[in-house]
This record gives structure tokens, C-alpha cells and sequence, in this order.
């Protein structure tokens, strides 16, 4: 029997990927070329999309200054990583049926859990936008600078709500975040 859900945020729950990456992209590469590299926007932009699919694991701006401007390597990965996760988040809506399926659960009296990686700031900002800081039983936002492994806040989940992997089910869209995660700890 199921007794919990836990959520991912982003690209679970709302479109982050076309509603946010874009314009997070292009703060970016304007960073990046206040401080040097010599292609355009738009070719940045690029660069970056196409790194990313050829490994979504990998740091994209560590990549890209390290072959354009290796001699402020540092400096320009600070930058570009400081405008790719500012605070700035534009305009976000919940996929079709989010609210729903959160009230229905509750109405079951399923847990409803949201963890979330990235800034803790930003994802916090996000939630706020969204509307979702009451409609989960816990929050936990993943620091993707200072906090523990993401592993961490699912063993959590399962000690503080007292379940066993079995009645817990995960939604995520990353591989090597929450698909992982639930695979190591048994979790549906």
C-alpha cells in the first residue's frame, strides 16, 4: 500500500525547462561574455544547450571557459553560475492537474513530499510563485552548494514518516538525482 509520494520540482511539477532554462541561459552567456569570451549571445546559448544534451551531467561553464578563456576560468564560471541561478524567476505555472492530484492525496492521507535540488533561495522562490508551500506534508530543498546529498533527504522521508521503501513512490525526471535515489533505496 502506498503511504507517501515524493515529488521532484522541476520539470516534474511545472515546465522549468521551457518556461525558465532559456532565459537562465542567457543571463549566462551575458556574464560570460562581460567577461571575455568572444562568441555571441545566441552562440552561447548554443553551446550551451549542446553540452548539456551531450552530458546533462556535466559543468556546462567549466566546460565552456575552459576552451574559450581558460586564463579566467574560474572567475567566469563564478559569473555564469551566479546569473544562470539567480533569484530571478520569471513567470511559472503548474502542469495541468498538479493541484488536483496533490488534493486528492491528502484526501487519502497519503504524504505528500516535495524535495527539490538547486539554489535554496531560487527553489524557494519557485515554490512561493507556484503556490505550493501548503500543499505538501514536508518540504526539503536540496542545496546544490552547501546541503547534503539528495540521497540524504529521501532516507529522511523514510525515517521521520516511519515507511518502508515499498509504500513510497517517487516522481522525478532526472536520471542521475531522484531516478537513481529511488532505485538505491528500493523506492517505487
Amino acid at each position: 500500500m502506498i503511504k507517501a509520494v515524493i515529488f521532484d520540482l522541476d520539470d516534474t511539477l511545472f515546465d522549468c525547462s521551457g518556461l525558465l532554462v532559456s532565459n537562465a541561459r542567457k543571463r549566462a552567456a551575458k556574464a560570460m561574455i562581460r567577461f571575455g569570451i568572444s562568441l555571441s549571445e545566441k552562440e552561447l546559448i548554443a553551446e550551451q544547450k549542446k553540452l548539456n544534451e551531450l552530458n546533462p551531467t556535466a559543468n556546462v561553464f567549466e566546460l565552456l571557459a575552459e576552451k574559450y578563456f581558460p586564463e579566467k576560468k574560474g572567475l567566469i564560471i563564478k559569473e555564469a553560475l551566479n546569473a544562470y541561478n539567480s533569484d530571478q524567476v520569471e513567470e511559472i505555472f503548474l502542469f495541468p492537474g498538479v493541484k488536483e492530484l496533490l488534493k486528492k492525496l491528502e484526501e487519502k492521507k497519503i504524504k505528500r513530499i516535495l524535495i527539490t535540488s538547486g539554489i535554496s533561495s531560487r527553489q524557494q522562490k519557485k515554490i512561493e510563485l507556484l503556490g505550493l508551500e501548503n500543499s505538501f506534508d514536508k518540504i526539503f530543498i536540496h542545496d546544490l552548494e552547501t546541503g547534503p546529498e539528495k540521497e540524504e533527504f529521501f532516507e529522511e522521508v523514510i525515517k521521520k514518516f516511519n515507511l518502508k521503501p515499498e509504500e513510497i513512490v517517487s516522481v522525478g525526471d532526472r536520471i542521475h538525482s531522484e531516478i537513481r535515489t529511488k532505485n538505491k533505496l528500493r523506492i517505487n
